[in-house]
């Protein structure tokens, strides 16, 4: 293999994903050279290259990144969805393992950085053990977030290569197209209601409403990351990382509502997914109307992880002082990362 002295060469894995948009965009800030991994042949990403691949295919794989023989960081965000969590195991650890075993022959690897959830604490399954803790023990059962570490961490064995795993809250991005961004969804509702003249219903349980939630900007978390993946006292550990504050949504509601010049009335538990369906014609008007990029409110979200989010009638929040602690002492205010992250949409044109 070869040296890459002082080089800063990273390969991202899920680049098309809210994670790794923001990932990559803050790699190539930061004067890496970057190649962006994703399945999707119509994406790019300034200042970097990109290669379309399916990791699950392990020819493919070694012929598409044979000629990647520079890569100092290989930084893993891509995951696939599926029905049910133990269905989604098989293959998300041959993504990870294809990708990893073709770069340990032909690249001088320095760190892989995996990024994983609170799904390791069992979230998922319902009410869990919070502040989660780094240490907390292992939960029973198929989920493919534990299956990559527990790989991860046996292959690294004897190695030069180290690895971090960062754990995020629910992710606040800027980036539209994807399930995953909570807070589109919730500017879409809003905007919704401006338009039907109807106040801002919080969409769960009173459960919900009262329960503890924290949140992790996504330029935070690629500062986060990239922090991690360079520090030699994050090797081989899991990392928390969240905004810093805690919020319950039945204080963070009424800053949403003032945003949007909502009043704000009681919960009722409502499907975004099946919301967005029933708005769909409405939400073609008021694009036309507003001029907005996207007329198709399902190319902009279909409130699959909206509904999951709000299904949530318990804390749902880690401790993230164990980065903090190690040297990382980012911040984000959460009620100003939902009023940056509208502003944006709204100059974007994505919401009117």
């Amino acid at each position: 293999m070869k040296t890459t002295q002082g080089k800063k060469v990273a390969l991202v894995a899920g680049a098309s994903g809210i994670v790794g948009q923001q990932l990559s965009q803050a790699l190539v800030a930061d004067q890496w050279q970057v190649t962006a991994l994703t399945h999707r042949s119509d994406f790019a990403v300034n200042g970097a290259g990109v290669i379309a691949v399916d990791l699950r295919d392990p020819q493919q794989s070694h012929e598409r990144l044979a000629s990647l023989t520079d890569v100092t960081h290989i930084f893993y965000s891509a995951w696939l969805n599926s029905a049910d969590w133990e269905s989604m195991v098989g293959p998300n650890l041959a993504m990870l393992q294809n990708l990893v075993q073709v770069m340990e022959d032909i690249a001088p690897l320095e760190h892989i950085s995996l990024m994983q959830g609170y799904k390791v604490y069992g979230a998922h399954l319902g009410q869990f053990k919070t502040p989660a803790r780094e240490s907390d023990a292992g939960v029973p059962g198929a989920e493919f977030n534990a299956a990559q570490l527990n790989w991860l961490a046996a292959q690294q064995l004897g190695k030069a290569w180290h690895w971090s795993a960062l754990r995020p809250g629910v992710v606040g991005s800027n980036r539209p197209g994807n399930s995953m961004n909570l807070v589109l969804s919730l500017a879409i509702y809003a905007s919704i209601c401006r338009a039907t003249r109807l106040p801002l219903r919080f969409p769960g349980s009173q459960k919900t409403w009262n329960s503890l939630v924290d949140f992790t900007d996504a330029t935070l978390l690629a500062d986060a990351t990239i922090w991690t993946a360079r520090s030699p006292d994050t090797h081989n550990q899991a990392f928390n990382i969240n905004n810093g504050d805690l919020w319950r949504w039945c204080e963070l509601w009424p800053v949403i509502a003032a945003w949007f010049e909502l009043d704000v009335a009681p919960p009722v538990s409502l499907s975004f997914r099946q919301m967005f369906q029933d708005y769909r014609a409405l939400w073609g008007g008021i694009a036309a109307e507003n001029a907005l990029v996207e007329a198709d409110i399902l190319r902009l979200s279909d409130g699959a992880f909206a509904d999951f989010v709000f299904g949530w009638n318990y804390d749902m929040f880690g401790d993230g002082s164990k980065l903090r602690r190690a040297g990382f002492h980012g911040y984000r205010a959460t009620d100003e990362m939902f009023c940056d992250l509208f502003t944006r949409f709204r100059v974007a044109g994505i919401i009117p």
